[in-house]
């Protein structure tokens, strides 16, 4: 549902997302990344899991759909969609600068560069966006998570320079978009109160502003609200009120 809902939300709000490098966590099948890489035009964009099962099964859907993405983008901006292993801690406790050398490419092409999964630790170092859909389900994961976000987003390596920001509810394409800083944007299915309660207290206390986004306004495209309605997804963006002591 939160996937579905995501891309959604990409395809009404493009400008989020538009010339700019995305890394995308849990990616699942990728049908959210595919959609970011072939409508609303990322400048490139890494998908992210981490069991191998889900990695094999993802790298494929981008093989076989990568395509059309290309035929879609024809642009010499474009740079293309990656698949990478992801383990949320892993990030969180690196030091920036450190490699990921078990990660390789593949590209829409559908061939392996270099090793077995593409540089996630990298792709995350040059990324000005990150997405993710349903990934705030598991507690014992919420902690690591956040720690994620938090690290992407008071990444000063990456910055271009960060201007004062307004932080409020935006239903429109521009009203809270800063091209200089980085922002998280996630779509969550509500399931549990504890559960949501943890993880918005994990960003207070990691000083991350999240913005909630309505979604009545969004296309209804994808039917994939099968267990749970459309109207149990929250968006929202995410960015550092100031810079935290630590993200850990």
């Amino acid at each position: 549902e939160a996937g579905a809902c995501l891309a959604e939300f990409f395809l009404l709000h493009p400008n989020y997302v538009r010339d700019r490098n995305v890394v995308e966590l849990g990616a699942g099948v990728g049908f959210t990344g595919l959609i970011v890489a072939g409508v609303s035009g990322a400048k490139s964009v890494h998908m992210t899991d981490y069991t191998e099962a889900c990695m094999e099964n993802l790298a494929y859907n981008v093989m076989e759909n990568g395509g059309r993405v290309v035929d879609r983008r024809e642009c010499v901006d474009f740079e293309g969609v990656t698949v990478g292993r992801l383990e949320w801690g892993e990030y969180s406790n690196k030091q920036n600068g450190d490699d990921d050398v078990n990660d390789a490419v593949v590209d829409v092409s559908g061939h392996a560069i270099g090793h077995p999964w593409a540089n996630s630790i990298k792709a995350l170092s040059n990324a000005d966006v990150l997405i993710a859909g349903d990934v705030v389900y598991l507690v014992e994961a919420i902690p690591d998570l956040v720690a994620t976000v938090c690290k992407f987003l008071s990444n000063h390596n990456h910055s271009h320079g960060h201007n004062s920001v307004h932080h409020h509810h935006s239903d429109n394409d521009n009203g809270d978009i800063n091209r200089n800083e980085r922002v998280a944007i996630f779509a969550t299915t509500y399931r549990n109160k504890k559960t949501f309660n943890l993880f918005e207290n994990e960003l207070e206390k990691r000083s991350i502003v999240c913005v909630y986004h309505s979604i009545e306004s969004l296309p209804n495209i994808f039917p994939c609200y099968f267990n749970q309605p459309r109207t149990d997804v929250r968006v929202c963006t995410m960015r550092m009120k100031k810079m935290p002591m630590m993200c850990r």
